[in-house]
């Protein structure tokens, strides 16, 4: 198998490893809810609404958990962005 498709397949890998790690929960969310990640810590957290702004963001080294508060925010969906060292992964959560 050529590199270019190992490299490829080890990061799709880590991507689907990283993503069933994390839970977001309350979802559907009245608002609040949180990100739960099982094996690393968190580095930085971006909320984004459907128009791809920025409606929430933590940046720097996290614990396992961080608290999210969109109550000030409209109902709809919204997309969680959750980066560590070495990857990202996006999770989407509905604000009712």
């Amino acid at each position: 198998m050529p590199e270019y498709l190992t490299m490829a397949t080890k990061i799709e890998n880590q991507n689907e490893i990283m993503n069933n790690d994390i839970v977001v929960s309350p979802n559907p969310t009245n608002g609040i809810f949180s990100v739960n990640m099982q094996t690393e810590s968190l580095r930085d957290i971006y909320v984004y609404d459907v128009n791809g702004k920025i409606v929430f963001e933590s940046k720097g080294a996290l614990e396992k958990s961080l608290n999210v508060d969109l109550s000030n925010q409209a109902e709809g969906i919204y997309f969680i962005r959750i980066m560590d060292a070495k990857t990202s992964v996006i999770k989407k959560v509905i604000k009712q």
